[in-house]
């Protein structure tokens, strides 16, 4: 097969399996369990989205690599330069977290001294009236 009817045909694999994986995901949700707009229909979709986005990727993946792209090996290259770059700039992120987490710790410190004040006040007593 030639390099575009390959690449036409993983594509539009890719797409078939989205579309099927989205379309069992609303049979699902349309059980009369699950309610349209409640949070179990919610992940539901959710989780079928995320499905469908791995399985569309990989089958790009392999496609890609049928017509003679290495994206594999492209992805574990930038995989490797992100984890160079994250170890390298770990100080710095710590030194920018610290004047936040060292401001959240005086509120904290504040706020506990108030909550202290607050529970030693006592009520007043009720005025008697003077007019007897």
């Amino acid at each position: 097969m030639n390099l575009t009817a390959t690449a036409i045909a993983y594509l539009s694999l890719a797409w078939a399996v989205w579309i099927v994986i989205l379309a069992s995901g609303e049979t699902l949700i349309s059980r009369p369990r699950v309610r349209a707009e409640s949070l179990d229909a919610s992940l539901i979709r959710l989780t079928a989205r995320l499905i469908a986005i791995g399985a569309a990727g990989v089958l790009v993946f392999k496609g890609a690599t049928a017509i003679g792209i290495p994206l594999m090996g492209l992805v574990a290259s930038v995989s490797i330069g992100g984890l160079a770059v994250a170890l390298a700039a770990q100080d710095t992120l710590k030194k920018a977290a610290l004047p936040s987490s060292l401001s959240f710790s005086h509120f904290t410190r504040h706020l506990m001294r108030v909550m202290e004040q607050l529970t030693k006040i006592r009520p007043r007593p009720a005025r008697r009236n003077a007019r007897r």
